[in-house]
């Protein structure tokens, strides 16, 4: 099952429950997970974004 459709079958208040993280050792909720998430993906999206741009230009 996707994280969308996952997220889909649950409502609001679940992004407001917490849980404990065993690598950070700390208590969060699954908003601030989901938005960590978020943020990671689309920071590695402009890494490849540069990357695939250094590369075209070389081509030339």
């Amino acid at each position: 099952m996707g994280v969308i459709k996952i997220l889909n079958s649950k409502d609001d208040a679940f992004l407001k429950q917490v849980y404990y993280d065993q690598d950070f050792k700390q208590h969060f909720t699954y908003e601030f997970a989901l938005n960590g998430a978020l943020h990671h993906h689309l920071y590695h999206l402009g890494q490849l974004g540069i990357v695939i741009k250094l590369i075209q230009l070389k081509q030339y």
